[in-house]
């Protein structure tokens, strides 16, 4: 199967495989469905594309107006900076449709199998061309690259540590760019998910300092997420929910998108998704419900199968935590189904052991042990630690129920010795009483 290409019409380059629009090394936020009408349209250059036939292909089976068409259209022209009086891009036919008018060109990425983001800068640079913005190119090319590899190999992929590192050194080595949030966003997301919360914080806080600097909604969005919720690993709880608040009062789903340092298409469902956990974890469960329901809801309708795949593993999580697990069974076999067409190992091994949880505690013990065991090693094969503890303290509960004491307290050893490593307390007073429950049986 030939790489989804790129497509440029200068001065813009449409990423279809991160289904991203780019101006130079600047990346324009668009709405799903306006990346989607803009697709259909250049891919069938020049000839005149029906309001009936965009309508049936882009919102099949639903009753949509043309005005909604026509919005969509206006929009994209206004960040394309095109003149429909003029059209350099979109051209409008009156009455009938519209058609794109651009000559292009298409690009093929180099594929993943051939790329080594570890390799050298003089090997990286044999796929840019020979431009004075080299250096910009690159930092481009490597955070495309860098959030494939997260949403395959997981966000503590030891490529994913290469790709962001180098992304920060070139962006040093220029000066205060606007990649560099995005460079330590990814270092962040990785040392959190790897286990390192101490670093986590760290990188979180250079992040929230250099998006104060720029007074930037979109780095404030972010930054505050990546402290909210590295803040609710240590359990700090009254500051994680602060930060996340924060973040989502700087949130507009209309315009708000990941910078390129993360495959989640819309940040604001993750921070959605975070803020019911912590929520629960201060007592609030009907906010916390709300919460987790809101960022569902915005997950299916704005953002993208990576954003999905990770705010259903939540919500599953969620419907744990209040031992509903027919609820919990059907997040998270719909995250698997998901995450497993899109080949997202992390959530996928994540989500196969709250499975493995529903079904022990529908009584089927033997079965739901057995996948919760292959679930943590999916998971753990992907280089993250950071949930290890909770979906061990599931696992030593299935065991307890069946009798399976030694068993079961050798899990919450494991469980503990991560806690106690990596400072990650959320769970540890769950695995603390898990221990006493088991002890005295």
């Amino acid at each position: 199967m030939q790489p989804t290409p790129s497509i440029l019409f200068p001065p813009f380059r449409l990423d279809l495989l991160n289904e991203r629009l780019w101006q130079g090394a600047r990346e324009i936020a668009l709405r799903p469905k306006m990346f989607a009408v803009l697709r259909y349209l250049v891919e069938r250059r020049g000839r005149l594309v029906s309001k009936e036939e965009l309508l049936n292909a882009l919102w099949p089976g639903i009753y949509v107006t043309d005005g909604v068409l026509m919005a969509c259209i206006r929009d994209l022209r206004k960040v394309l900076g095109d003149d429909p009086r003029a059209p350099q891009f979109i051209e409008t036919v009156h009455k009938r449709g519209y058609r794109f008018i651009a000559p292009f060109t298409t690009a093929q990425p180099v594929p993943s199998s051939k790329l080594q983001v570890s390799s050298s800068k003089s090997e990286l640079l044999k796929v840019l061309p020979d431009m004075p913005e080299r250096i910009q190119q690159e930092i481009t090319m490597l955070l495309t690259v860098g959030t494939s590899v997260m949403a395959t190999k997981g966000s503590a992929a030891p490529e994913v540590e290469r790709v962001y590192a180098r992304v920060h050194a070139l962006c040093r080595q220029v000066g205060e760019t606007p990649q560099l949030l995005p460079a330590l966003i990814g270092l962040q997301l990785f040392r959190e998910v790897q286990g390192d919360l101490q670093t986590a914080r760290e990188l979180a806080e250079q992040c929230l300092s250099l998006a104060q600097r720029a007074q930037d909604a979109d780095s404030l969005l972010w930054a505050n997420f990546a402290l909210g919720q590295t803040l609710f690993q240590f359990g700090d709880l009254g500051s994680a929910r602060a930060h996340l608040e924060q973040g989502l009062a700087f949130y507009d789903p209309q315009k708000h998108f990941s910078p390129a340092c993360h495959p989640l298409a819309d940040v604001g469902a993750a921070c959605l998704c975070w803020l019911a956990f912590v929520l629960w974890s201060l007592g609030y469960p009907d906010q916390a419900m709300a919460r987790m329901g809101d960022a569902v809801t915005q997950a299916r309708e704005l953002a993208g199968p990576y954003s999905l795949a990770a705010v259903l593993s939540g919500a599953a999580v969620l419907r744990a935590f209040r031992k509903e697990e027919r609820a919990a069974l059907g997040h998270a076999e719909a995250a698997i189904t998901l995450s497993t067409e899109q080949g997202f190992a992390q959530w996928s091994g994540f989500t196969t052991v709250l499975r493995g949880w529903a079904l022990a505690e529908q009584g089927h013990c033997d079965e739901g042990i057995a996948q919760m065991r292959q679930g943590v090693a999916a998971y753990t094969a992907t280089g993250a630690v950071l949930s290890q503890p909770y979906q061990l303290a599931l696992l030593a509960a299935a065991c307890g129920k069946v009798g399976r004491i030694e068993e079961g307290l050798s899990v919450l050893a494991e469980a503990l010795a991560i806690v106690n490593k990596s400072g990650a307390r959320f769970t540890e007073a769950e695995l603390y009483r898990l221990k006493g429950e088991l002890t005295l049986k």
